[in-house]
């Protein structure tokens, strides 16, 4: 098994693009990707995309050359991108490929989503009392948490805050704009015990990473990302 690096990363900014797709969002954010390694895109051998909106994330090679190169598509919930990125340097440690790309692309509606119980393995009635609103869905998951883990409603606030003000440091944000804790703590309760700041948007946005043999990193980047584990819990 050989170590695995990252050269390159790249992003589309997160927020509101109207009419642009997915699609050429996550090729924005492989062309960011390709420029930081300073590789071109037939020296990529093979790639994984994820995404929750787009069936076949494949696509973007259209938009960045039909090179032959193998590129499979994944989708697993909130985890789709790490698990394009644990599949991507698998398979570089597998001995299979020096470099490749992982890539993640969504373009999600305003508002919470609602998606169909049943395809998630839960029954018709799940969904017919609101639980399978997200909203609830996280409020319920949350509020054992707290009960197993002793965790505060301050404690929610402070990770919300630092959320926050992360993204006031970063020009690729949806939201750049801190907000206090006790502003965080006072606003709308939507599910409790959750308010409407603890709350993520859904929105669109891009972000893709080239990886390689670790061997060979330094001849792209001086500075090499050495990713030494993924793991992944269901």
């Amino acid at each position: 098994m050989v170590d695995v690096a990252i050269i390159g990363v790249g992003l589309h900014p997160f927020g509101r693009f109207g009419d642009k797709s997915a699609i050429d969002m996550g090729a924005d954010a492989v062309r960011a990707a390709l420029t930081d390694a300073g590789i071109a895109w037939p020296q990529v051998q093979f790639g994984f995309g994820g995404s929750f909106e787009v069936d076949n994330p494949d696509a973007v090679t259209s938009r960045l050359g039909l090179t032959g190169i193998p590129f499979m598509d994944v989708y697993n919930g909130c985890a789709t991108a790490a698990t394009a990125l644990q599949l991507t340097a698998d398979s570089i440690r597998s001995g299979q490929y020096d470099i490749g790309v992982a890539v993640g692309m969504d373009k999600h509606g305003h508002g919470a989503f609602t998606s169909d119980p049943v395809d998630y393995g839960a029954p018709p009635w799940y969904g017919e009392i609101g639980h399978f609103l997200t909203t609830k869905f996280f409020a319920m998951k949350i509020n054992r948490y707290m009960h197993d883990h002793g965790i505060s409603h301050e404690t929610l606030a402070r990770v919300a805050a630092k959320g926050y003000r992360n993204g006031v440091l970063n020009p690729n944000a949806l939201r750049r704009k801190a907000i206090s804790e006790a502003d965080i703590l006072s606003s709308r309760m939507l599910n409790y015990p959750l308010t409407q700041y603890m709350f993520c948007s859904p929105d669109e946005g891009a972000a893709a990473v080239i990886l390689c043999r670790a061997d060979i990193a330094k001849e792209y980047t001086p500075t090499p990302i050495y990713l030494r584990a993924t793991t992944l819990r269901t």
